[in-house]
């Protein structure tokens, strides 16, 4: 049994046992009452590749924090001593604990989070790949400019 399932005890908005589950080796607990999900920080990025996945697109970097995190009142299900903050995902606030990185979902959050990443990368990532392969095509102009200068310098070509 994993630390994540030992340790996962109650919802911090309804104060009731979180149901743990896995599927596709992802691990969380969902509360019955609010249908919250409480994730690790890896399993997070993982549940947010699978749904990208889905959706055709790869995600390889995930960045996701936006501004300063608030202080929250809510206690964290896995370390209970530790309070939660309140931080923005891709312009959704949700629950994050600064002990384990743990973070709490309302319902639907995770779905609004995943599909903000998803559109964001399809449309980011075509236009990324074309000005990388501009300054790449322009540094190879370069060179190549510089070595002709070069060759020519040394064999006295140039004034």
């Amino acid at each position: 049994m994993s630390r994540f399932i030992e340790l996962v005890a109650q919802c911090p908005h309804c104060r009731v046992d979180l149901k743990v589950l896995t599927h596709s080796g992802i691990n969380w607990a969902g509360c019955p009452k609010c249908e919250g999900v409480w994730l690790a920080a890896p399993d997070l990025v993982k549940a947010l590749r699978l749904y990208a996945a889905d959706q055709g697109v790869a995600l390889e970097t995930i960045a996701l924090l936006e501004g300063a995190a608030q202080p929250s009142t809510l206690h964290c299900p896995q370390c209970p001593a530790s309070t939660l903050q309140v931080i923005t995902l891709r312009g959704v606030q949700v629950e994050k604990c600064v002990s384990c990185r743990g973070v709490f979902l309302d319902r639907g959050e995770g779905e609004v989070i995943a599909q903000r990443l998803v559109f964001a990368s399809a449309t980011w990532e075509p236009a990324h790949q074309e000005l990388l392969h501009t300054l790449r095509k322009r540094l190879s102009i370069e060179q190549t400019l510089r070595a002709t200068l070069n060759s020519e310098y040394r064999r006295g070509d140039l004034p």
